[in-house]
């Protein structure tokens, strides 16, 4: 005996609140699927430009590897730094402000992270 078989769409029908929903949508399906295209689009650009914000302009300048010897002892260098300044609202409530800067710093000890840990 040879069996025969084949796609069954929906089996049933919907319901009468199914039927309303349907009927009631904004969009159809074709129309949610060409708007993915534009939102993946948008939210790809979204997300670079929040990656990019996490850091400063200046610091994604930065060479990736510098030698680190006692050559910069001594040396004026900028560091940016996370700062949290204390504020009062309005109304009187304590907050923190939290931001970004960068400070002057001389370099007065070379720490290699293994053996002089600072």
């Amino acid at each position: 005996m040879e069996s025969h078989s084949r796609k069954v769409l929906m089996l049933g029908t919907l319901a009468l609140p199914a039927k309303r929903f349907k009927a009631e949508s904004l969009f159809s399906i074709e129309d949610l699927r060409a708007r993915r295209g534009e939102f993946e689009a948008a939210e790809a650009i979204r997300l670079k430009k929040a990656e990019r914000a996490r850091y400063d302009e200046h610091s994604l300048e930065q060479p990736d590897e510098v030698k680190v010897d006692a050559e910069l002892i001594g040396r004026h260098v900028e560091v940016l730094t996370a700062t949290q300044i204390p504020v009062v609202d309005a109304a009187g409530n304590d907050s923190m402000m939290y931001g970004k800067k960068w400070l002057p710093a001389v370099i007065n000890k070379i720490s290699d992270g293994k053996d002089t840990k600072l």
